[in-house]
């Protein structure tokens, strides 16, 4: 199994709006005129594309690419998406990105959500899906901005009544879950306004 802990890592030195660690992809994102990134993660290869102000750069070592990453910041990172790594504990240089709207994290090998997740307060998508959960911990309330929750595909038989502070929350999917029928009834008043797909 692959270490990605140490490419996290890098977001702490590195300035982009959108860092994809999907494995099998190449994808080019722009971003904010003076960055921008190109990742490629095909069977172990690793590609990074960085534009400063006046050029690029490209690195195929990710060693080299870090050390090199020192003028960027990891305090616009948006969105990351980690799916089908193989985690199965989560990655902790995540909590420190406060400002990630979306994070993907479906069909890896979780089996809890940490507390910490409530510190990601500006979160508006959440994808948990294709894990081994049991439940959420309760800070998941904390998560007022968070507009879609994905948790279809894990081992979920109940949900913390904190789900009810998710005002903003429009979907939630839960299909292929072993939750009792007089858990889904609870479900259902707690999230009077969410489209909830069972």
């Amino acid at each position: 199994m692959k270490d990605y802990s140490v490419i996290l890592s890098s977001l702490s030195i590195m300035k982009i709006q959108y860092t994809a660690l999907n494995r099998n992809r190449s994808m080019f994102f722009g971003f904010r005129r003076h960055v921008r990134i190109f990742l490629t993660i095909v069977f172990g290869l690793f590609s990074v594309q960085l534009q400063a102000n006046d050029g690029y750069e490209t690195f195929t070592n990710l060693k080299e690419a870090l050390e090199h990453a020192s003028s960027f910041s990891s305090s616009n990172v948006r969105i990351l998406d980690l799916s089908r790594q193989k985690f199965a504990v989560f990655p902790k240089e995540i909590w420190e990105l406060k400002k990630l709207v979306i994070l993907n994290v479906n069909t890896n090998q979780l089996d809890a959500l940490p507390e910490k997740i409530g510190r990601l307060k500006g979160l508006q998508m959440l994808d948990l899906s294709h894990n081994r959960l049991t439940t959420l911990p309760s800070e998941i309330g904390q998560l007022h901005n968070l507009t879609e929750l994905y948790l279809q595909y894990n081992r979920i038989k109940t949900l913390p009544e904190e789900i009810a502070r998710l005002q903003n929350l429009r979907k939630l999917t839960l299909y292929e879950n072993p939750i009792p029928p007089q858990e889904l009834d609870k479900i259902r008043k707690l999230l009077p306004n969410c489209e909830i797909r069972f």
